[in-house]
C-alpha cells in the first residue's frame, strides 16, 4: 500500500539505486544511497503514528529545540567549537552545533519553517496558550539572530517565503484558488 501510494518516490530511490552503477564513485554513492533509505524508514515510522501530523511536530519542535538553543550556547559561551576561520580569507564564520555555516544556515531554514507553522497555529487557537506563544517568539527571535551570525543568505530567503507561504495558504480566498494558482506555478 505504501508503495503504490508514492509511486514517484518509489522511482526517484529506485534511479538513485540504478545510479550507482555508473557513478565515478560507486562505493560512495551506495554509502549515500543506503543512507537516504534510511531517512525513508525514519519518514515510515513517523507516518505509522496515530496522529501522523501531531508527531512530525513533535519531531521537529524537538529539533528546533536541540539545533537553535544548543547553537546559540555554543556561539556565545563555547566558541573554540562553534566559530571557524575561513582557510582563505581568514573570514570569522559561526557554524553553532553544525560543521560550517551553511549546515547551520540549512537547520535553520527547516526550524524557521516550523516555528512559522507552529506560530500561526499557534494565533489560530482561541484560549492561546501564552507560555507557549512566549517561547515560540524566544525561539524565533533566537534563529532570527543565528540567521545574522550564519550570514546565510539563501537559507533565510527560503525561510521567508516559506513563512510567507504558509500565511498566504491560511487566507481563505487564496485558500479558495489554490487550484489555479498552482497550476499557473507550474
Amino acid at each position: 500500500q505504501i508503495f503504490s501510494q508514492n509511486k514517484w518516490v518509489l522511482a526517484y530511490f529506485i534511479w538513485l539505486g540504478l545510479s550507482v552503477s555508473w557513478s565515478d564513485y560507486p562505493f560512495v554513492s551506495f554509502k549515500r544511497w543506503i543512507k537516504d533509505l534510511g531517512n525513508v524508514v525514519m519518514v515510515l515510522v513517523i507516518r505509522s503514528d496515530e496522529d501522523p501530523i501531531q508527531a512530525v511536530k513533535i519531531v521537529l519542535r524537538r529539533c528546533t529545540y536541540l539545533v537553535v538553543l544548543l547553537s546559540v550556547l555554543t556561539i556565545k559561551y563555547y566558541p573554540e567549537i562553534s566559530r571557524y576561520y575561513d582557510r582563505y580569507s581568514w573570514r570569522l564564520h559561526y557554524g553553532g552545533v553544525t560543521l560550517n555555516k551553511n549546515l547551520l544556515g540549512m537547520s535553520l531554514f527547516m526550524c524557521g519553517a516550523f516555528l512559522a507553522w507552529d506560530f500561526f497555529e499557534l494565533r489560530e487557537e482561541k484560549p492561546r496558550e501564552k507560555g507557549r506563544m512566549l517561547i515560540s517568539l524566544g525561539l524565533i527571535g533566537s534563529t532570527l539572530w543565528l540567521f545574522s551570525l550564519a550570514d546565510s543568505s539563501t537559507a533565510l530567503t527560503c525561510t521567508v517565503l516559506g513563512a510567507a507561504i504558509m500565511y498566504a495558504v491560511k487566507k481563505p480566498n487564496i485558500r479558495a484558488r489554490l487550484n489555479q494558482i498552482g497550476l499557473y506555478l507550474v
